[in-house]
């Protein structure tokens, strides 16, 4: 695909009208146009490019290491994190409304309960030793 060649991308929106322009001249399948690729790196790879990529997979690391805690909650948010990397394979959900909320509300829950108590969510510290 041509948007991996630019390092920013096509744009907000333009999912569509590369996949249009791919589709010139083709046959068959080929020549069907869609407007959801059904993957959320190459979603964000033809609108923001490499970066948006470098972007989009630090966004998830960060996710990951915000959730490094034993508790309940801290293996509820990282479910949450997990679950949408691994279906991010298959479908675009940080684009779609209820899945990307989904993934919001459980990022903001982990981010609230590192604010109350980050000695107890963060493993290695060392208030969590002495306890």
């Amino acid at each position: 695909m041509r948007a991996l060649v630019h390092g920013f991308g096509h744009g907000t929106g333009s999912i569509k009208h590369m996949f249009v322009q791919d589709a010139v001249g083709q046959t068959g399948l080929q020549a069907e146009v869609i407007n959801y690729p059904h993957n959320q790196t190459l979603n964000v790879a033809i609108q923001w490019g490499l970066l948006g990529i470098l972007l989009l997979y630090a966004m998830w690391t960060s996710h990951v290491r915000l959730f490094g805690g034993r508790d309940l909650a801290t293996w509820i948010g990282l479910a949450v994190v997990v679950q949408n990397i691994t279906s991010s394979l298959l479908n675009s959900h940080l684009s779609d409304f209820h899945e990307g909320w989904i993934y919001v509300i459980g990022v903001a829950g982990g981010m609230a309960l590192r604010a109350r108590r980050p000695e107890k969510v963060l493993t290695g510290s060392a208030a969590a030793r002495r306890e």
